[in-house]
């Protein structure tokens, strides 16, 4: 047998290596300041499933992404909105506590329904709320404040940039692109990418399922295996780019197909809250699903409390425990989902087999979560079995934790 000969290349391609910009996000990463949602709910939530952040426990982390599922009419996009406006506020103003993280945000609208003018109101109306709450004198008017606050919205707008691809693959590449997008704009050269959302990842599912099935057939004709997932290109591009700039991800999903039954909490519910995962090749940690090896990843450039809570997170890249975990996910091009949110309406006590129609009616307490727009989220962790939820309401004026179903 001839002895094996190893050589200095071979020794030197085993050693995992990271580019300078990835080094940086793992700095930043250990240093970086909390990052608030500003639901108190959430915020309890994430931190309280906390457990294996290191530095300190905070919500929400560099790196972290975050998938948020539901049916029709449940405030995903609201919720997003809210995650949007928190991203793009100062941490504070004059002598009022803002809370925003004072970062540029970018949002993919792949639905085309990014309403600018609501978000414009919303706002306008949080920041109006927090100035006048926060020491201005009382006999202060809104109109004595509107220039002020008008000319801090145009400022916080500034750094909101809202990409519409019309496809998987145009998405992908814009993801790819962001990082030259991000140094040449003189608005954004200044500020952190602080936040990247998808508004939905669905949006293109029938689109990419023909696309699937026709190369498969394609390549059934040629001899070869023909299979592309253009999925598969987005989440590499988030991958790469989570790797180099560090934002959070936030991606909202349909909920297609309910589970039958499923335990929440040690109770079992007759009805499962959550959806098996429709989308190809997306992180699916909490049932089996089937991923596509064999599709082939874009590559970019080289250098490119009173809530029930249980958590432990999904680490982010260049974190000390699971560097080289994620230095292997960028390569393969997977993306780690950190927190996993189901939005449904706010549950109601089921009517007792006595009651009568005009009790029905007349019963405030069924009415009112329907009437306030109140909204229950379930938040999982891939690594932890428990589950933890919130509780939020969707108002014309804000997104805010409802006090009366804590």
């Amino acid at each position: 047998m001839c002895p094996i000969v190893t050589t200095a290349e071979a020794m030197l391609g085993e050693v995992q290596a990271e580019t300078l910009q990835q080094l940086l996000v793992t700095v930043q990463t250990e240093t970086c300041s909390p990052c608030k949602t500003q639901l108190t709910g959430l915020d309890a939530v994430l931190t309280s499933q906390g457990a294996n952040m290191k530095p300190q426990e905070v919500p929400v982390r560099r790196g972290d992404v975050l998938e948020i599922q539901g049916s029709t009419a449940t405030g995903k996009t609201s919720l997003l909105y809210h995650l949007l406006i928190t991203c793009i506020l100062p941490s504070e103003y004059q002598s009022a506590n803002i809370g925003g993280w004072n970062k540029a945000a970018i949002c993919f609208d792949t639905d085309g329904t990014f309403d600018i003018e609501r978000f414009h109101r919303l706002l306008m109306l949080r920041l109006s709320r927090l100035i006048k709450n926060g020491g201005e004198p009382p006999e202060t008017t809104l109109e004595a404040l509107f220039p002020a606050i008008d000319e801090l919205a145009s400022l916080c707008l500034e750094r909101l940039h809202v990409f519409r691809p019309a496809s998987s693959f145009q998405m992908a590449a814009t993801l790819l692109d962001l990082p030259r997008y991000h140094c040449a704009r003189p608005s954004l050269q200044a500020l952190e990418i602080g936040l990247v959302t998808v508004d939905s990842l669905s949006a293109f599912y029938w689109a990419d399922r023909f696309t699937v099935e026709h190369s498969c057939s394609a390549g059934e004709r040629s001899g070869g295996t023909g299979r592309v997932n253009p999925l598969r290109h987005v989440l590499s591009a988030l991958q790469e780019l989570r790797a180099s700039r560090g934002p959070v991800i936030v991606l909202t999903n349909w909920g297609l197909n309910p589970l039958k039954k499923s335990v929440v909490s040690g109770e079992e519910e007759e009805t499962s809250p959550f959806f098996k995962q429709h989308l190809q090749s997306f992180p699916s940690p909490f049932h089996n699903s089937s991923s596509d090896p064999a599709d082939t990843p874009l590559r970019g450039a080289s250098n490119a409390s009173p809530h029930s809570v249980h958590r432990a997170s999904s680490p982010l890249p260049g974190h000390p425990d699971t560097l080289m975990r994620d230095l292997v996910d960028v390569t393969s091009g997977s993306l780690p989902l950190t927190h996993h949110i189901t939005l449904r309406m706010a549950p109601m006590d089921p009517l007792p087999s006595s009651a009568t129609g005009k009790v029905n009616a007349g019963d405030a307490s069924r009415s009112s979560p329907v009437q306030k727009c109140q909204y229950e989220g379930i938040v999982r962790t891939p690594v932890n079995a428990s589950v933890g939820r919130f509780n939020f309401v969707i108002t014309e004026q804000d997104v805010r934790d409802d006090l009366m179903l804590v």
